[in-house]
């Protein structure tokens, strides 16, 4: 009788084997040659690449296409660049920030020392408001400081306060970039300088840079000549914490590890990143819609929280960014209870739909509302 038992278990356990081993081959499967698949069936693409995270370590790395106008294929070495992608990253290093003290989450930016200086000039359109005083790193991270996305966007070109900081929610680089300035100022280094202290040479990101340097040009994804001039000559002058951050997806992925594996923050500080903070009412996350109430389709609810986006997944807690511009979609994701993940960097004339097909791809129906934030 106990023989009979012994048998019955081990077959159950047997079974059990079985199966999941063969759903580990059968997601291996869906996964081989993924970016090649994506790249056929979105031929708006030139240059893809994608990182795949399971049990908190980077578990597959995808390639597909060529680098701008070398021709050379897409590889571990490519450069892409992350775009709005870079905003998480900043939010992490404002964490680190925070954890030495240079600056409290809710401490008025507007009274940190040396913060009136002419480095913020800038700002001199908003300075003498006063609703200057009223900025914060968690306002300004939750994008509630009351900024338009950027000034040049306005008519006048000018910068000034569509609401009261806190008030309200309004997607906003601006506020990033003035949450750098303040940081480069307190701290006397450069966004480069500290991310390289804090975060880069910690997680070994050796070609992480806000600045597009020369050593980088050879790699690039992307054609730089047929950028827009503006932007061109941003990248090579001016450091932004809001989208000029240049990396490689393996430089991301393993920031997602990162993140995943609860290490370079106090679990304090890592609770208060991740915590939901501001609901998402709109219809749209961008353009007029952004500000009209309404939600999105299936009544999914998401939260901004500093420097992510969180929604309660049909996988149970996610985390993810955007990160497009006209000839970029990027995207990452992460689940940590699941401890997965994904980066997607995508460059081309046309890389539209790339993005939501990859994350289907990998982990199926998730519930991320990707027509909301723009994604086709």
């Amino acid at each position: 009788m106990a023989n009979g038992k012994l048998l019955k278990t081990a077959s159950i356990l047997l079974v059990f084997l079985f199966a999941t081993s063969g759903r580990a081959v059968q997601a291996e499967y869906q996964e081989k040659d993924l970016a090649g698949r994506l790249l056929e069936r979105h031929p708006g693409t030139s240059a893809l690449a994608l990182a795949v995270i399971r049990e908190g370590r980077i578990s597959t790395v995808h390639f597909a296409g060529v680098e701008g106008k070398s021709e050379n294929p897409v590889g571990p070495e490519t450069v892409f660049r992350a775009c709005s992608l870079s905003k998480p990253v900043f939010a992490f290093l404002v964490m680190r920030m925070v954890e030495r003290r240079l600056i409290g989450l809710d401490q008025a930016l507007a009274d940190l020392p040396r913060s009136q200086t002419p480095s913020l000039r800038d700002y001199s359109d908003v300075a003498s408001d006063p609703r200057f005083k009223l900025l914060t790193a968690r306002v300004i991270l939750t994008h509630r400081g009351g900024f338009p996305n950027w000034r040049w966007q306005e008519p006048d070109g000018r910068l000034r306060f569509k609401f009261d900081p806190g008030s309200s929610f309004r997607y906003s680089g601006e506020g990033y970039r003035f949450l750098q300035t303040v940081i480069e100022i307190i701290s006397g280094r450069h966004l480069d300088d500290l991310a390289a202290q804090e975060l880069f040479s910690f997680r070994k990101m050796r070609t992480a840079s806000f600045l597009l340097t020369d050593s980088l040009k050879p790699r690039l994804s992307f054609d730089v000549t047929a950028i827009p001039p503006f932007f061109r000559e941003q990248m090579a002058k001016e450091r932004n914490a809001a989208g000029s951050l240049l990396c490689t997806i393996g430089d991301y992925a393993g920031f997602l590890e990162t993140l995943i594996a609860g290490i370079g923050l106090s679990e304090r500080s890592r609770s208060e990143m991740l915590k939901p903070a501001v609901r998402m009412t709109a219809k749209a996350l961008f353009g007029p819609q952004s500000g009209e109430p309404g939600g999105w389709i299936d009544g999914a609810e998401a939260f901004w929280c500093l420097g992510w986006i969180y929604i309660r997944s049909s996988l149970g807690e996610c985390y993810f960014h955007v990160g497009a511009e006209e000839g970029f979609e990027n995207f990452a994701v992460f689940f940590p209870r699941q401890r997965t993940g994904l980066v997607v960097f995508s460059s081309g004339p046309s890389p539209a739909g790339v993005a939501r097909a990859a994350v289907e791809s990998v982990f199926g129906a998730t519930g991320i509302p990707f027509a909301w934030m723009g994604y086709q």
